[in-house]
């Protein structure tokens, strides 16, 4: 926020997120899965990722301010939280029990997002209490962009193009986060190679 943004704490925020961002795409594609075997129906990619180079660029602008907004409400609700009960781990809990309250709510498949939303809520609060808005939002970002775009490995594939530029996104940020935490440093000291 105070424009620094080659900090390597912003570095290692970002990185971070990516991680957690990745995490829950895990999460919710195994779920996804896990609905699909029972039949649920099939979890379809966003179809802006499939209109080709400007759509994808478009898409991936909103599912950032996207991210900065879902951020902010969480940072809100946990700080309404934390008034209210006064203890971070109390706060947490009644954070987890709200967000997954929310999202299973008249889920047809409950037994199956309850625990989902549980450790992804979970998860969030730990982010939230410990890492801060920038691993946050980064987390938020990078898990809205990998569950709405189609990821697949063959190139020739028509919508290809908005899975390559989705992964190259989420990877130039874990890379600029690697390199803005290390600050200058080498990765692998000297003394390792003599």
């Amino acid at each position: 926020m105070a424009g620094r943004i080659r900090d390597p704490l912003v570095g290692r925020d970002v990185l971070f997120g990516v991680i957690l961002g990745i995490t829950w795409s895990v999460i919710y594609a195994l779920s996804h899965l896990a609905d699909q075997r029972i039949g649920a129906a099939p979890n379809l990619p966003s179809p802006q990722f499939l209109l080709g180079a400007r759509q994808v660029l478009g898409a991936s602008l909103l599912h950032l301010t996207g991210s900065v907004q879902a951020t902010l409400v969480f940072f809100f609700l946990m700080f309404v939280f934390r008034v209210i009960l006064r203890k971070p781990w109390l706060a947490a809990l009644a954070f987890v029990a709200f967000w997954t309250f929310i999202k299973v709510y008249g889920e047809h498949h409950f037994w199956i997002q309850v625990p989902v939303q549980v450790a992804v809520y979970t998860i969030a609060a730990i982010v939230v209490l410990r890492f801060g808005f920038i691993a946050l939002a980064a987390g938020i970002l990078v898990a809205d962009l990998l569950l709405s775009v189609p990821i697949t490995t063959s190139f020739s594939a028509w919508y290809a193009s908005g899975s390559v530029f989705v992964v190259l996104l989420v990877f130039a940020m874990a890379i600029w986060g690697a390199y803005t935490a290390l600050a200058g440093r080498k990765l692998w000291q000297q003394q390792l190679f003599e």
